[in-house]
């Protein structure tokens, strides 16, 4: 029979791994593939536009190819551009 759990501490998800609060206080961040994120580069790019308008911000995003992928990008607000 199914049942009713009052909580419940979900792990895995990727919104939840990010440490978006300071991601998104308007400086410029470099993150590495493998290190502060497991998905593909492009799908970190489209998770951070979608965070940037969830906050009715904007993002600027740089992708550096080297040895590992790494994103260089800010959240910034229409105003302060």
């Amino acid at each position: 029979m199914a049942e009713k759990l009052e909580s419940y501490e979900f792990s895995g998800s990727p919104h939840r791994q990010y440490p978006w609060d300071d991601w998104c206080d308007g400086s410029i961040w470099r993150i590495v593939c493998g290190e502060d994120y497991t998905v593909r580069t492009s799908s970190m790019r489209s998770q951070l536009a979608i965070k940037a308008k969830k906050l009715g911000m904007k993002v600027r995003t740089s992708q550096v190819r080297n040895k590992k992928d790494e994103l260089v990008f800010q959240f910034y607000n229409e105003e302060d551009e």
